[in-house]
């Protein structure tokens, strides 16, 4: 029917451009025509019914822009109908679809990237998203398997600062205990392979009767906190402020031991069978 009606608007149109001489009464009655078909012709396209039916099928289609578009033109002729009630329904519709079309997006962009960061930046965005569980335990099983990662690492690293970051990030790991004597053992060797570590200080021993225990009392006699590290029976770390002393006690035996201060590292070797007493100071002296 639509068709028929613009080819016959077309039709007269035509005929009113060639048919130059017509009279004006007759041109008057053909353009009047002519009107009457080009209005019948905008209520059948923006006819309520049509412009709800068309908007509803572009929603169907996800074409929101074009749904809109018609929704609009429903609302401005024909905003007490029945089709404008079921329309301003529609248009809610079409922005939850939009938000959710958006909120999907969001998630399969996280699920692809599948980092902390990536499902931190979806619960930030939708904090009562309907992926909001699923993003939380995707979190909780990223930072299993992170922490997992670095723990193999750490426990088959002979870095010192891949053991040192490990440990400074999780602290209450399981084997911490274990991690921080292997860094103690990983920075003496740090300390003995650095040709720039000063030679240890001298131990002076207070006592000669044997002790399965050695008791030892350091000096602090730096500006700076004293760091001494032991491996041996024993495998300790002792931190001592500025002009203070302090005393650590170690299985009786050989020891590596090294020591820093000031930003200078010093190293040695000692055999404790006893008590002793030593003076920690800054010396130019290389190992």
């Amino acid at each position: 029917m639509l068709y028929k009606i613009i080819k016959i608007a077309i039709s007269l149109t035509l005929l009113l451009i060639l048919n130059s001489c017509v009279q004006q009464s007759e041109y008057d009655k053909l353009n009047s025509e002519n009107k009457e078909l080009k209005q019948q012709i905008d209520e059948l396209e923006n006819g309520a019914e049509r412009l709800y039916k068309k908007a509803f099928e572009y929603a169907k289609t996800n074409e929101f822009d074009k749904a809109d578009e018609k929704l609009k033109i429903l609302f401005e002729r024909h905003n007490e109908t029945e089709q404008a009630i079921r329309g301003r329904d529609l248009a809610i519709k079409i922005k939850n679809k939009r938000v959710e079309i958006v909120e999907n997006s969001k998630w399969e962009t996280s699920l692809l990237s599948n980092t902390i960061e990536s499902y931190e930046s979806y619960n930030s965005q939708y904090p009562n998203g309907k992926y909001i569980n699923n993003s939380k335990t995707k979190i909780v099983d990223l930072i299993k398997a992170n922490e997992q990662n670095e723990y193999d690492n750490a426990l088959n690293t002979t870095s010192s600062s891949t053991l040192r970051d490990f440990i400074s990030k999780y602290p209450n790991n399981k084997s911490i205990s274990s991690f921080k004597k292997k860094l103690i053992q990983l920075e003496i060797d740090d300390i003995f392979g650095d040709r720039n570590t000063g030679q240890l200080p001298s131990f002076e021993r207070n006592g000669y009767k044997y002790s399965s225990t050695s008791s030892i009392e350091i000096e602090n006699g730096t500006d700076c906190e004293l760091i001494v590290r032991y491996s041996g029976g024993d495998i300790k770390m002792i931190e001592i402020p500025a002009g203070a002393t302090s005393r650590i006690s170690l299985i009786s035996g050989s020891y590596r031991i090294a020591a820093s201060a000031c930003g200078s590292n010093y190293a040695g070797t000692e055999n404790l069978q006893g008590s002793y007493s030593s003076r920690y100071y800054i010396t130019t002296t290389r190992y």
